[in-house]
């Protein structure tokens, strides 16, 4: 664990000091210091070092812990379809050679334009009871044998077959019986008042720990239960069958509010900006007011859009790093 930053002018840093729970310390000096301890640490490490007396000039550095994002998510209900194989085939997890995908219907740009909303998209998810769920039954057999596990393979061995076969010929992962569950995840649009913060509370390093303060701004309620009527009239005009959605999905604010989810994208935090009165890192991810030190995490983003952030970021740090590597830090 990092604790603390080794400051060899008030903009450079010398080198970090680290410490094991063993209660070991240790210094690592470099001519560059790169943060890529995640969303959430990176921000804390942040704010630790940037609240002490020798570093007051980065107070400047206003943005910081500020326009915290996750992914809101809301399961908006199932749809009771007279023709399973003809939606899982469509909205199933797909196989592609040796990778798994799976299949989003994404709200389309003009729309998103249109109504001045944030970016989102739906999933479907085929859920089965684990007992009857037959790739549960199977990786079951595979990770602890049981006489148990060889009944319920025997039990549920039509349906094997047929889920072998969808899978290697179709492409996809078919189970027989299964509820369609309708879940959006949605963009959250960075805000002040949704921030990373320290608390009153230590760790077993004596550093403060992390506070989430995650708030859901009232556009996002409206775009969901807009795109959830969306969704219905499209999925039933196309004949995917009947969309019922759940009493949760179009109650008041503070009640959708309270149902949503999130799915541990931890982003913004040290948003990137293109001045440092507007962000905490610059385009290429380095502190403003720093020489040396670097944020390669998501808590860079500037918005979190309505997707996985991992690809994103991997590109952002490839970037840096091939920079660096020409500059010779």
């Amino acid at each position: 664990h990092v604790v603390r930053f080794i400051w060899s002018t008030p903009k450079s840093l010398e080198g970090v000091e680290i410490g094991s729970l063993s209660g070991k310390r240790g210094i690592v000096k470099g001519q560059t210091v790169i943060l890529a301890n995640g969303g959430i640490e990176s921000v804390r490490t942040l704010l630790i070092a940037f609240q002490k007396k020798e570093n007051q000039q980065q107070k400047a550095l206003r943005w910081l812990g500020y326009g915290y994002m996750d992914h809101p998510t809301l399961n908006l209900g199932t749809i009771e379809s007279a023709n399973s194989l003809r939606l899982q085939k469509q909205f199933a997890t797909h196989r592609y050679r040796r990778w798994k995908y799976s299949v989003r219907l994404s709200a389309a740009d003009a729309w998103i334009k249109n109504n001045s909303y944030p970016s989102i998209s739906a999933s479907l998810l085929f859920i089965c009871d684990p007992s009857k769920d037959w790739l549960n039954v199977v990786k079951r057999l595979l990770l602890k044998p049981s006489i148990g596990a060889c009944c319920d393979l025997i039990r549920l061995l039509p349906d094997i077959v047929i889920g072998l076969y969808h899978l290697y010929v179709g492409g996809y992962m078919y189970r027989a019986g299964a509820t369609a569950r309708l879940s959006v995840m949605a963009e959250q649009p960075p805000s002040s008042e949704s921030f990373i913060g320290l608390s009153d509370q230590l760790d077993r390093f004596g550093l403060p720990k992390a506070t989430l303060h995650w708030t859901i701004d009232d556009a996002v309620v409206k775009m969901i239960q807009s795109y959830a009527m969306v969704l219905k009239r499209e999925l039933e005009r196309i004949g995917f069958g009947k969309v019922n959605f759940n009493e949760e999905v179009f109650a008041d604010d503070a009640t959708v509010k309270a149902s949503l989810g999130d799915v541990n994208h931890h982003m913004g935090g040290a948003r990137m900006s293109a001045d440092s009165s507007s962000g905490v890192v610059d385009p290429w991810m380095k502190v403003w007011g720093t020489d040396n030190l670097y944020v390669c995490s998501s808590s860079v983003f500037v918005t979190s859009s309505h997707s996985n952030p991992t690809l994103t970021l991997l590109a952002l740090c490839s970037r840096l790093i091939e920079r660096l590597t020409k500059k010779g830090d």
